[in-house]
């Protein structure tokens, strides 16, 4: 899986994924839900339409998401990454700038 911050693939931590580049650990349970939606395929992605903005990558592919002013959506697979991003940018920030480093996936 990969970084919803900066695209990143995430590396097998303590049960859960980290975000090397990033300094972000996974929650077991966020974990758990992105899996389900961008790896398992076992369910879409709810739709929680505000004014998002920022830079967001695809968990699955690891590709830069589109925001459409209310939505965040990966256009490779379509789905939506709405319902994770408070909890993304609430409970999981990255503790390093993405400027902070060159190196990328």
């Amino acid at each position: 899986m990969f970084c919803p911050r900066c695209g990143d693939r995430m590396a097998p931590t303590d049960g859960t994924l980290k975000c090397l580049r990033g300094d972000m650990l996974l929650s077991e349970a966020l974990r758990r839900r992105l899996e389900e939606v961008f790896v398992k395929r076992v369910r879409a992605g709810r739709s929680v339409p505000l004014n998002w903005g920022g830079e967001w990558h695809c968990p699955g592919c690891g590709d830069r998401a589109q925001f459409d002013g209310e939505h965040v959506r990966c256009l490779e697979c379509g789905e939506l990454m709405d319902e994770f991003l408070n909890e993304l940018i609430e409970l999981h920030p990255h503790r390093r700038r993405l400027a902070d480093s060159s190196t990328h996936r």
